[in-house]
């Protein structure tokens, strides 16, 4: 074996490292939403509130795509959004 050559537990201990450090990206990146969202509401939301409502961003603009759909997958993104509007029922209101 040569010097160069890592061994299980360092490779293990690199990715261990390198997936919490994705996972701190996603965490400031899902901050930031929930302070845009905060802002837009007037209101503190937290994280779980702002990812919510980003739900219901995507879900709509799937619906709302300007292309060629067949309509079995046009009513496919009327209940994703409709479930994700669903979901959002829990928000509190000032």
């Amino acid at each position: 074996m040569t010097n160069n050559a890592m061994t299980l537990s360092e490779i293990s201990l690199c990715r261990l490292k390198n997936k919490i450090a994705r996972v701190i990206q996603y965490k400031r990146r899902l901050r930031r939403f929930t302070i845009l969202y905060s802002r837009i509401a007037g209101q503190p939301l937290t994280t779980r509130e702002a990812l919510r409502i980003l739900h219901v961003q995507v879900a709509s603009s799937f619906l709302l795509m300007p292309c060629e759909m067949s309509l079995v997958v046009r009513v496919l993104f009327l209940l994703w959004t409709g479930l994700a509007l669903y979901s959002c029922r829990t928000i509190k209101k000032p």
